[in-house]
């Protein structure tokens, strides 16, 4: 399960970056959702501070969540977002659809053996897969930059 990833905001290429990025523009609106949809936000830090406290503990076996186990709409998310960033742009919405695959809630469950460690194994692993295909992209390029250089030479 993927959870809600804050931090970094600038970026991170999130909704919250281009609320940034729109906001410096001087666009007055920015096109939105419903918002209804729920998620499970995490700041980065915590994020890192769940993840290592689940790698060094002994005490819990199987999958752990890395979450806040409180799950918030999205609009009440972006909108607390504008307001702690005070930011001028304002939420225009239903400018775009709901994802009709998006399930209207997702969020972690940090109650496992009332512990606060959390790590979704699936979750990462499907970060090892993303950068284990970005190495191979750099490689890719860096041969190929290679072979042109040969090439030029």
């Amino acid at each position: 399960m993927a959870f809600y990833i804050l931090g970094d905001d600038k970026k991170n290429h999130s909704i919250f970056s281009k609320l940034l990025q729109a906001d410096e523009q001087g666009q007055e609106l920015f096109p939105f959702t419903t918002g209804k949809t729920k998620y499970d936000f995490i700041n980065v830090d915590e994020l890192v501070e769940q993840i290592s406290k689940a790698v060094t503990q002994t005490d819990v076996t199987g999958i752990i969540n890395c979450c806040s186990g409180n799950p918030m709409t999205l609009a009440e998310r972006v909108e607390n977002f504008i307001k702690d960033h005070k930011l001028k742009i304002r939420l225009n919405y239903g400018v775009f659809p709901d994802r009709p695959y998006d399930s209207p809630i997702i969020f972690g469950d940090d109650k496992k053996d009332k512990t606060n460690y959390v790590v979704e194994i699936r979750f990462l692993m499907t970060k090892i897969r993303i950068l284990s295909v970005m190495v191979l992209f750099l490689i890719v390029c860096t041969l190929r930059i290679l072979e042109l250089v040969y090439i030029l030479q």
